[in-house]
């Protein structure tokens, strides 16, 4: 989606989250809700398809090579440590596991390599106090999944699913026409209310207008695993907010709006456009200890988040 798009997105947005929070005022127009309730899922319909145009369009082949090359690069330097602690004190189930070849690393089928990894990890997260003298440490661990979850996440895009470049910005195309001929009847709808209702007029008009957006940059990357067998753990609950305080936030509750978010299959969420400044997060999901921390983010940085879940004593 180009910047013209995104600012235009951005508008609808603003529109949307005012009607949800004044639906009191709006239900005074017989017909409002039905317009409101096309136009909000004409929003949702974008979303989706330029979350499906960023996915598969953004040089792929490409992205899938780099990743996958840093992914082996990471994992034969795991394994080469590994396999000099599994030799040292003889143990010959870790060595089977670890001690492989570059060229067999690179022959690998993606789904094998993926397979490797995860297999790897679950073997060596509970020896990591004993692996400390040969500087492996939790961090790499953390890194390799990443890695691992970024490669995943493209390998396992079916290629027959994917739509062309054009398919997709011609679908974008015409749910933007859409929105705008639905935006324009509800326009119409709530200047009826410039007498009665004033300020909601004018506060409504106000989010109408075209408001240029910052060029969108990645701000968070979090990885939620499991703490005892290093796997990504998927469908986390993931709740974020500015912690009181920082960068001039007075409090942090109702009248705060927070970011929540649900973990995918490689137990990853991502986040673009954070403001600066630090945030709080709360991390639940079934059979697990909820999670609770913080973590800072900069302007133009991307920070990277790994969380480990126990779970529940049983």
């Amino acid at each position: 989606m180009n910047d013209p798009r995104r600012n235009k997105l951005n508008m609808y947005v603003s529109v949307d989250e005012l009607l949800l929070a004044s639906v009191t005022i709006t239900n005074k127009i017989v017909i409002f809700a039905a317009l409101f309730s096309v136009f909000h899922d004409y929003i949702q319909e974008i979303f989706a398809v330029s979350g499906e145009q960023d996915r598969d369009q953004k040089g792929v082949t490409k992205s899938k090579k780099a990743i996958r090359d840093a992914l082996i690069a990471k994992l034969e330097m795991v394994t080469r440590k590994s396999t000099g602690y599994a030799s040292g004190v003889e143990d010959y189930v870790l060595l089977q596991t670890v001690r492989i070849a570059s060229s067999q690393l690179k022959a690998m089928a993606d789904a094998d390599l993926v397979k490797k990894v995860e297999d790897l990890v679950k073997e060596l997260t509970p020896k990591l106090p004993v692996l400390a003298g040969y500087n492996i440490v939790a961090a790499d661990l953390d890194a390799l999944m990443v890695l691992n979850a970024d490669f995943k996440s493209i390998y396992t895009v079916p290629v027959g699913m994917k739509k062309t470049k054009k398919q997709l910005t011609e679908q974008l195309d015409t749910l933007f026409d859409k929105a705008d001929v639905q935006l324009g009847k509800m326009d119409d709808q709530v200047n009826t209310l410039y007498d009665t209702d004033a300020v909601f007029h004018s506060e409504y008009f106000k989010k109408r207008v075209l408001v240029k957006l910052a060029k969108r940059y990645r701000a968070l990357q979090m990885l939620i695993l499991d703490i005892e067998t290093g796997l990504p753990l998927k469908g986390a609950i993931v709740k974020m907010a500015m912690k009181e305080g920082s960068n001039g936030m007075k409090a942090v509750g109702a009248d705060l709006v927070k970011n929540v978010k649900k973990a995918g299959k490689t137990g990853g969420i991502n986040a673009n456009n954070m403001a600066a400044g630090e945030y709080i997060y709360e991390i639940s999901l079934g059979g697990y200890v909820t999670a609770t921390g913080s973590f800072f983010i900069n302007d133009g940085q991307m920070t990277t988040v790994t969380v480990r879940l126990e779970k529940n004593p049983s």
